[in-house]
């Protein structure tokens, strides 16, 4: 029996979809649906319970404050936004010159989370390439993986959070935080928890501290500007080539680490809190309103502080 050309053609179209690049497409359509993986309900969040390529194709708009728009259960999991955005209902304003943000409506909404009670944490999860804005709780939260490309704005927790205390055992890579923007969020813009990197990233107007990470971090290459609680902190870390400016606190606050190369002015607080352990050089730091250096540290040289080379 010969089938309908037109049925052939939808059976070819079908097996074309289901093959193609292997990628599984999400956006507002699929989300109200359910079945994107096995166990994702009708609505938001959209679960993945399976590991794989996901990609938006269009914008998720979250409800309310309270509800999040992906929930990542499953390790070995990349979700690239391809450009769009997931939007909650939350705006965070901003007093020009003064580092006072304030969000609402806030709730308990995160944006992506892989972040899942009692202590699992799915492993080696990336987000990439695009916007995560508005929503009540955290833009994302992951505790192993790669965040690159992305931008967290306006939400009503941190920008990008890994939760330090759960990022802790054993052999476990830390997350990298790359290429990535954390603008206007209530509370942190970039905190990364241990053995993580943050490179190439601008954290700004945040409620709290611009970039916050655990023991053994890599913070390189980053703006961090107009916080309400310091640029940088992190401990046993390096800290290189990043500029910090005009944040409420101290601009870098680091002990037992090397801080090489920043550029820190204009910060109500130190521009450097270091402990004795810490070692810093090459760095320009100017007009500080708390001083140039706290707590000591050894000065290895190259520094100049508010225009000479004795510092502190």
């Amino acid at each position: 029996m010969r089938l309908p050309s037109a049925f052939l053609l939808l059976t070819v179209l079908s097996v074309s979809a289901f093959a193609g690049d292997g990628v599984i497409e999400i956006n507002q359509a699929a989300a109200a649906a359910g079945g994107v993986t096995p166990g994702d309900a009708a609505g938001l969040p959209v679960t993945l319970s399976e590991s794989g390529s996901y990609r938006l194709t269009g914008n998720l708009a979250l409800p309310d404050e309270n509800t999040g728009g992906i929930l990542i259960t499953a390790d070995h999991v990349t979700v690239d936004l391809g450009g769009f955005a997931i939007i909650g209902p939350t705006f965070c304003t901003s007093v020009p010159n003064t580092p006072t943000t304030t969000c609402g409506p806030t709730g308990s909404g995160d944006g992506i989370s892989g972040d899942l009670p009692g202590g699992f944490a799915p492993e080696n999860i990336t987000i990439r390439n695009g916007t995560v804005r508005g929503a009540g709780n955290r833009g994302i939260t992951l505790i192993f993986g790669r965040v690159e490309r992305v931008r967290v704005i306006s939400n009503g927790s941190s920008g990008i959070e890994v939760p330090i205390g759960l990022a802790t055992d054993g052999e476990a890579p830390g997350t990298a935080i790359v290429e990535s923007w954390a603008i206007r969020n209530g509370f942190k813009g970039i905190a990364a928890g241990q053995r993580g990197r943050v490179e190439n990233s601008i954290a700004s107007f945040n409620g709290d501290l611009g970039i916050d990470c655990g023991q053994s971090c890599v913070v390189r290459g980053n703006t961090a500007n107009w916080n309400g609680a310091g640029g940088i902190f992190c401990s046993g870390c390096v800290v290189e080539n990043n500029a910090v400016d005009s944040n409420t606190g101290a601009g870098i606050t680091a002990g037992r680490s090397v801080v090489r190369g920043n550029t820190v002015i204009n910060n109500t607080g130190f521009g450097l809190v270091l402990n004795g352990a810490s070692g810093f050089a090459e760095n320009v730091l100017s007009t500080n309103a708390g001083g140039t250096v706290d707590g000591g540290g050894f000065e290895t040289g190259g520094n100049v502080c508010n225009g000479t080379v004795t510092c502190p």
